[in-house]
């Protein structure tokens, strides 16, 4: 963010995905592009969004851009309203829809326009509720709002329900939850989640694999 250059900003990611494809990786668990709003956050280092909302949707562009087209899925984080330090895993965030659309959500605007194919959903909650199973944030904000067509995977412990997670737009759960671990059981006992979610969650990973070329160029 301090470059305050695209040019800067596809270089270093032009860098980070060749490492990637060195290590045989193809999903990069990146960029951070939260609008910071308290300077003692403990990932404000790595955002590349910085304070400006402006600032952060021009670099993420070129950054998701040059991931991207090395075969990389680029995930954007985290979703949504995650910076502060202070109980960032517990907090509930209150913010109006206006100010969320024209400052929080414009730099996951632009790299989801850019072609971003996943975004890491939060720890904290949203308007009272769980980010990674959250309606608001996940079918409204994310797929009706913004056009998003990706996959979402959660942070590391953020899932706490996995039917509501599945049901509202979480497709893929990270270690430490374990809530996804019932899904079969969810799925044809408790009958609490459709065959068909199933099936739009697998949709999601799998269409971010093949714009991204994940299944024609394997790894050598």
């Amino acid at each position: 963010a301090a470059s305050f250059s695209r040019e800067v900003s596809a270089a270093y990611a032009g860098s980070v995905a060749d490492e990637f494809v060195l290590k045989g990786g193809n999903v990069l668990l990146g960029p951070d592009v939260e609008v910071m709003r308290a300077p003692l956050t403990g990932r404000s280092f790595e955002t590349i969004s910085g304070e400006d909302p402006y600032l952060g949707s021009q670099l993420v562009a070129q950054y998701v851009r040059e991931i991207q087209k090395r075969g990389i899925i680029a995930t954007v984080k985290h979703w949504l309203d995650n910076n502060q330090e202070i109980y960032r895993q517990t907090m509930d965030v209150e913010v109006a829809d206006r100010t969320q659309h024209e400052v929080y959500m414009a730099p996951f605007k632009a790299a989801f326009e850019a072609g971003a194919g996943a975004v890491m959903c939060s720890y904290n909650r949203v308007y009272k509720d769980h980010a990674c199973q959250n309606k608001k944030l996940l079918k409204q904000f994310l797929r009706e709002d913004l056009g998003f067509e990706g996959y979402v995977v959660s942070d590391w412990g953020a899932t706490h329900d996995a039917t509501a997670s599945a049901n509202n737009g979480l497709d893929i759960e990270m270690p430490a939850g374990g809530t996804f671990l019932k899904l079969e059981e969810l799925v044809n006992v408790n009958k609490t989640i459709k065959e068909e979610t199933i099936d739009e969650m697998a949709t999601h990973v799998l269409t971010s694999m093949y714009v991204t070329g994940l299944f024609d160029n394997a790894f050598q």
